[in-house]
């Protein structure tokens, strides 16, 4: 007969799994300095995030982040 909630093996159920927090971290993650100037170069011109982030890179603009 088998009961419900018991340790079995001498181990209660979930004992060593790790258990997951959804919840966002406290401090934000911070994007990089290539990403802000990416954005707000692309929020001022128009283009689109993925082109204005290609020329900075052809550019050798914004390494550093």
């Amino acid at each position: 007969m088998m009961q419900t909630g018991l340790p079995v093996n001498g181990f209660p159920p979930l004992a060593g799994l790790p258990l997951f927090d959804w919840r966002p971290p406290a401090i934000p993650s911070r994007p990089s300095p290539r990403a802000s100037r990416a954005l707000e170069i692309a929020r001022a011109t128009g283009l689109p995030l993925g082109v204005v982030i290609v020329h900075m890179q052809a550019a050798g603009l914004g390494l550093e982040g």
